[in-house]
């Protein structure tokens, strides 16, 4: 998104974000916050960059008694430990 889009989009939420108690406004931030953390959680399990192109394969690394490791590139980053919500 270019600079101007965003602040096009800042311009139009601006005024409805100052309608909402504070409240409301950390309901919708956590939300928001929880729905794109689950975008990021399924986009990292499929293994794609944020514009869609797959990752770059990394070298395969074996277990002691010579066979892959299984779990998937990233696994423990798709945790909430490491994509937290504030």
């Amino acid at each position: 998104m270019a600079a101007d889009e965003l602040e096009r989009l800042e311009d139009w939420v601006a005024p409805l974000l100052n309608r909402l108690d504070p409240a409301e406004r950390r309901r919708l931030a956590r939300r928001i916050a929880t729905d794109l953390r689950r975008s990021q959680r399924e986009r990292i399990r499929r293994q794609q960059n944020q514009d869609g192109t797959p990752y770059k394969p990394r070298k395969r690394l074996r277990a002691a008694s010579g066979q892959v490791r299984r779990g998937g590139m990233f696994r423990k980053l798709r945790t909430a430990r490491y994509l937290r919500t504030k």
